[in-house]
């Protein structure tokens, strides 16, 4: 099947290590980036520039086109409204693609998030393992509402699963797959990596602490850190 995650402004780390492990099953992946100029919702913002370069039609109309079978938009907090207007309009011409959304907003704030109606299931906690058994269940036709770490809506009514462990070792994580953004970010720029995933404090203003205390009580841990020959 085919699997299209959308980010803003960058490319997602998370979303790299979830099309690699994806990939190693056999499923399509491929990451849009909406540039989102001028307002990308990490740096800066000048709205009327942003007006002025908004393309948020035609990225749409982009993941349209890609003909996929599972949309992922990775949300970050001030990116919330951004990822609404995503699913929004992809509800409103294709109204048969199932959205799914994920990443650090939901976690801290999963039933404000699967409220929205253009939402079909949200991801709660690490995706990794989720993701791919979505996927698994989807491509072979299976209606499974079960699914670890995925929040589904049927019926009007919304299923809440509960969270797996998590993986402890970070050697254990795939590497990242920069091939799904190479038309997308100009990679000789913006080549990110990492040693380390989440964060050893736990500051009140930062979501980390609250991704922090959700990983210690499914059994993970705030820090997991690659080996050096790993990395």
């Amino acid at each position: 099947m085919k699997i299209v995650f959308v980010s803003i402004g960058v490319e997602y780390l998370g979303i790299e290590l979830m099309a690699a492990k994806l990939k190693e099953e056999g499923h399509e992946v491929k990451a849009i980036c909406d540039e989102s100029l001028f307002d990308d919702k990490n740096y800066f913002t000048i709205m009327p520039l942003a007006k002025l370069f908004n393309r948020r039609e035609e990225v749409i109309q982009e993941i349209i086109d890609e003909k996929p079978d599972l949309v992922g938009v990775t949300v970050i907090t001030p990116g919330f409204k951004w990822a609404q207007e995503i699913t929004d309009g992809l509800k409103a011409r294709r109204p048969d693609i199932k959205t799914m959304m994920g990443g650090v907003h939901v976690t801290c704030v999963p039933d404000t998030v699967i409220a929205k109606q253009s939402v079909d299931m949200i991801c709660v906690g690490e995706g990794l393992q989720a993701i791919l058994e979505l996927a698994n269940s989807l491509d072979s036709g299976e209606d499974r509402t079960d699914i670890k770490n995925i929040w589904f809506k049927r019926n009007g009514e919304i299923i809440k699963n509960p969270q797996r462990p998590e993986l402890r070792d970070a050697d254990a994580f795939p590497m990242m797959d920069k091939t799904v953004y190479e038309d997308q970010v100009p990679m000789h720029v913006n080549h990110l990596t990492m040693s380390q995933f989440g964060c050893p404090f736990a500051c009140a203003f930062c979501t980390l602490s609250t991704l922090g205390e959700n990983s210690k009580a499914n059994g993970g841990r705030p820090l997991h850190i690659r080996s050096v020959d790993n990395f």
